[in-house]
């Protein structure tokens, strides 16, 4: 089990030390909340630079299941729709998180509701200018890669090993992430 984040590597050695910050969540399709997938292709796709891969658990509470580019319900379309998400809203609502099963994704908008255990580090190699599909082929290794890492993890094998490319190693934070909204 486990939800991936992709992300660059200086961001995720803040996350690993402090925890996701959400003074620093931009905001998406779905509001201002912590954007997870349980698909690490997905998740790679928002890796910056130097590329990793973030494993994570997450703890959902009462999950808003909805169906992707469904219109949102009225009360929600008169705030100014989905972007307008946040924890108040979600509250309000009687939600504590969001889930899109069509394309692996949740979000989640209190910082203790996603929890950072392991960092993948991986590199996606450039695909030769004559196949088209190389690079997609690459990208899905990765994924493949920090997907059996993600396994590994959860069996309780060591916290740093490699496969395939891809590094394993536990996110151990210096300080326990502070647990406030």
């Amino acid at each position: 089990g486990g939800y991936f984040h992709g992300s660059s590597v200086a961001a995720t050695r803040g996350i690993c030390a402090a925890g996701f910050d959400p003074h620093r969540w931009r905001g998406g399709v779905y509001g201002r909340g912590q954007y997870l997938s349980a698909d690490a292709l997905k998740a790679a796709g928002y890796a910056r630079g130097a590329q990793a891969l973030l494993l994570c658990d997450a703890y959902l509470g009462r999950a808003w299941e909805i169906v992707r580019d469904a219109p949102p319900p009225d009360e929600l379309a008169a705030a100014g729709g989905w972007e307008t998400l946040s924890a108040e809203s979600m509250i309000a609502l009687g939600y504590d998180s969001l889930v899109v099963p069509e394309t692996d994704e949740i979000v989640v908008y209190r910082r203790f509701q996603a929890v950072p255990r392991y960092v993948i580090h991986f590199e996606v190699a450039p695909a030769p200018q004559h196949t088209e599909g190389a690079a997609a082929a690459s990208a899905a290794s990765a994924a493949s890669a920090a997907s059996a890492a993600a396994a590994a993890a959860a069996a309780d094998r060591p916290p740093s090993a490699s496969w395939d490319g891809a590094a394993l190693h536990a996110c151990s934070p210096a300080t326990p992430p502070r647990h406030r909204s």
